[in-house]
């Protein structure tokens, strides 16, 4: 079923609702079929899922192939994520009344799996129990699975620095010794935190140096969103004019998450016609509503770390925030505190680096941020 609104916030519904890509799809897919492991980074919600979810459609109907996602995000051990693998594996491969399935409970038994099934769907979910003990066992057997068929299998790891944070210090020795001795897999690597993730291919001493082609996601063009954009309004028999979509991408910054936020908004308003005035009463409603979790987030961070960001969001970008100027235009104290609670910022992700800059994360909090009194 065709969604109602033609901007999606969350899901991959096919190409018709999926914009541009053509040249990062053709690089994914060049890496699947020539059997390279490839590594996709960008900051957050720039779209790197919904680029790995339409190449996987554009292959649904190869034969050669099967696709597995996994989300490593909600992981904190080595127990957590082979859970995951596991869990993404029967997901994928098996269901209730396949062969599949069967095989998958008669081999993979010993990582407990429970058959439960979801009350919408009404399709099987299975839950893996493992004991710690027992994770080497675990992955030998998941991945000797793997091996057994006669498909080349291309497996996801979605936020794939992840890994970097859990307790063990193994576990990417312990990944890539599996996933070098599995002879049809193949790794599309995902993250949105390009230094670790450079590090982790990039980096002579670590176990995944130089195992995958590496290339960072960047922006959708603006022309190319801009036409994507007009259309879907038009295909909806709403109007918007041409001037009203570049301001909007521009307010954006052709942020993925964003821009698709703000048209579904838009989309659904009522109006038939989308002038600048809708648009900016829009924008204004969107920043308003959350005006309650930004408000809140004074009580996450000190009053030096708020005004630091308050500042940038004020600035739009800044190239040098340690500098003497921008510390006396906004009262700030000594670099070495700034230093300090700019890596906060960072390391929760409500600030980003990108081309030379600092820049607000969230489009939405950097305009809240800058109207604050």
């Amino acid at each position: 079923m065709k969604p109602r609104n033609p901007f999606l916030v969350t899901g991959y519904a096919g190409p018709e609702f999926f914009c541009d890509r053509e040249s990062e799809t053709g690089k994914l897919l060049n890496a699947i079929r020539n059997e390279r492991n490839i590594t996709i980074t960008s900051i957050r919600r720039m779209g790197k899922t919904d680029l790995i979810k339409h190449a996987f459609y554009k292959i649904r109907n190869d034969k050669n192939y099967i696709t597995v996602y996994v989300d490593l995000q909600p992981t904190n051990t080595v127990k957590d994520m082979v859970r995951k693998i596991g869990e993404a594996i029967f997901k994928t491969l098996g269901t209730y009344h396949s062969r599949w399935f069967k095989k998958l409970i008669n081999e993979l038994s010993g990582l407990r799996p429970k058959l439960t099934f979801d009350s919408l769907t009404g399709q099987p979910v299975v839950q893996l129990d493992i004991i710690a003990e027992e994770i080497p066992i675990s992955l030998e057997k998941i991945f000797g699975f793997i091996s057994n068929f006669n498909r080349r299998v291309i497996l996801t790891f979605d936020e794939f620095q992840q890994i970097t944070r859990y307790p063990e210090n193994n576990t990417q020795a312990l990944l890539r010794s599996h996933i070098q001795g599995t002879q049809n897999l193949g790794c599309i690597f995902s993250g949105s935190n390009r230094n670790i993730l450079a590090s982790m291919f990039q980096d002579y001493s670590q176990p995944f140096y130089q195992s995958t082609d590496i290339f960072y996601l960047e922006r959708i063009d603006t022309e190319k969103y801009g036409h994507f954009i007009a259309k879907k309004f038009d295909e909806g028999g709403i109007s918007i004019p041409e001037e009203t979509v570049k301001l909007l991408l521009q307010k954006t910054r052709n942020h993925t998450y964003y821009v698709q936020y703000y048209c579904n908004q838009l989309y659904s308003s009522g109006f038939n016609s989308i002038n600048q005035e809708v648009a900016d009463m829009v924008w204004n409603n969107i920043i308003k509503d959350r005006e309650g979790i930004y408000y809140n987030y004074r009580n996450l961070f000190t009053s030096l770390q708020f005004s630091l960001l308050k500042a940038i969001a004020i600035e739009g970008y800044v190239e040098k925030p340690l500098s003497k100027e921008f510390l006396h235009k906004y009262d700030l104290p000594t670099p070495s505190s700034i230093k300090s609670a700019l890596e906060i910022l960072l390391d929760k992700d409500f600030v980003h680096f990108e081309t030379e800059r600092y820049l607000i994360t969230d489009v939405f909090l950097d305009t809240w941020l800058r109207q604050l009194k």
